[in-house]
């Protein structure tokens, strides 16, 4: 897990931006659990998850908004990622001060907000599953979807071992 904000603080204040000039705040401010998203335009893994967060802003834009962060660059390469990847519903803000107060060392890493503005839940999203698994997570109270998986996989074995005894 990375050392940014840990999963139960504020998490820091998102006013900013996106490459178009449109602001961009948490969606806390709004009452809405918020997405944040940390990508790299040159990642394919980043490209890959893309589908699945446009689903969840279509699905979900009631409740969740989610937003993407680059580490700043050129501006022009920026907007055409929006235009190519058809992001005009996902702000896109390029942020290298949002990646260091994240602390964000590798990419795809999102940060689930929930809508009083506290981390609920982070870690890396590789695929459409992870990005699910994350939402799960922070339904069910965990901090990670690596400790949910752990539970999850803690209650088979206990479910399995109750199975074998009553045998």
């Amino acid at each position: 897990m990375n050392p940014g904000p840990q999963v139960g603080q504020a998490a820091p204040p998102l006013n900013t931006s996106d490459v178009f000039g449109n602001a961009v705040t948490m969606g806390a401010e709004r009452g809405k659990r918020t997405l944040i998203v940390f990508i790299s335009t040159q990642c394919p893994v980043c490209k890959d998850i893309l589908p699945n967060l446009k689903t969840l802003t279509r699905t979900e834009g009631d409740e969740l908004e989610v937003i993407l962060v680059i580490p700043n660059e050129n501006i022009e390469i920026a907007r055409r990622f929006v235009s190519n990847h058809r992001l005009e519903r996902i702000p896109l803000t390029a942020s290298t001060d949002l990646v260091s107060q994240y602390q964000i060392g590798v990419t795809p890493y999102a940060v689930m907000v929930d809508h009083l503005g506290i981390v609920r839940a982070k870690g890396l999203i590789n695929n459409a599953a992870q990005v699910e698994s994350l939402l799960t997570a922070t339904d069910a109270g965990y901090a990670s979807i690596q400790s949910y998986m752990d539970t999850q996989e803690s209650l088979v074995g206990e479910e399995a071992a109750m199975q074998k005894s009553h045998a």
